[in-house]
């Protein structure tokens, strides 16, 4: 029952055991070995936690280390702290270049501040920001990239928005997918429904000055990948081997090897299209 809980407080170099507990606190580089079932768990200042946790809210920072999973409600991790398991929660928060050895399964997912993540996430939404990587797969409904991260395998949801610069290792599935392009972009394999790959409307309303003004000031992004097949696809900036879908639009500044197109093809002057062939 809740009211046979205790709480436990280590600090200055102490060394405890897990349990069962209502609150944990655990700072100033003490330890706890064993497996932790609480409430509330705070473990900072160093400390180390050798054990599975299961708690309601959990706080991981000032570079501290747990090897073990983390079964909780809310979890933050921050101030180069370390997780070596798997992490399954509703919240995530992850930032200040924190690393997590396993996969994340949660609701909703922060990662940012150059975090990495070496596995999986699956979480509904997912924001990834400021240099962040996940070495694995990401998959969820909803999924937001930019700032220079990198997803070093699949990306699969239902809206995906991408800005600044990013790196995506493998297939970028999606049912709508928006990318706007302050930097340079590099996806293997893009899928999906409507596809837009757009420069920032800024630049494109000041292309009328001429876009020597614009690349030497502000820089124009550009988009790289292998094959991008959708229904409908708009592009911008974007250099491809293959574009394949029903209504397809070629704008500025790309340079696509093959165009592939079911219903309906266009390209403007400044658009370079080796190959284009209308299939059935």
């Amino acid at each position: 029952m809740e009211n046979e809980r205790r709480n436990l407080s280590l600090h200055d170099g102490s060394v405890g055991v897990g349990g069962l507990y209502n609150e944990v606190k655990i700072n100033d580089n003490s330890k706890i070995d064993g497996d932790i079932n609480c409430i509330l768990l705070k473990c900072s200042d160093g400390s180390t936690i050798n054990g599975n946790i299961e708690a309601q809210d959990v706080c991981i920072n000032d570079g501290s280390y747990v090897a073990g999973n983390i079964s909780s409600k809310d979890i933050k991790i921050k101030d180069s702290s370390r997780v070596n398991g798997r992490i399954k929660t509703i919240t995530a928060k992850i930032n200040d270049s924190s690393k997590v050895y396993g996969d994340i399964n949660a609701e909703d997912t922060i990662i940012r501040d150059g975090t990495i993540i070496d596995g999986n996430v699956t979480s509904k939404t997912i924001h990834a920001h400021d240099g962040s990587k996940i070495t694995g797969n990401v998959k969820g409904e909803e999924i937001k990239i930019n700032d220079s991260v990198k997803i070093g395998k699949d990306c699969e949801c239902e809206k995906f928005t991408g800005s600044d610069s990013f790196q995506i290792g493998g297939l970028l599935n999606a049912e709508e997918i928006s990318i706007t392009l302050d930097g340079n972009c590099s996806i293997k394999e893009i899928g999906g429904n409507n596809i837009s790959v757009r420069i920032p409307k800024n630049l494109n309303s000041m292309s009328v000055f001429g876009i020597g003004i614009i690349r030497a000031n502000i820089g124009i992004g550009y988009l790289t990948a292998d094959t991008i097949e959708g229904d409908t696809i708009y592009l911008e900036n974007t250099n491809a081997k293959i574009v394949r879908g029903s209504n397809i639009t070629i704008g500025n500044n790309c340079s696509i090897g093959r165009v592939e197109y079911k219903e309906n093809f266009t390209a403007v002057k400044k658009a370079i299209v080796i190959e284009q062939l209308k299939i059935d």
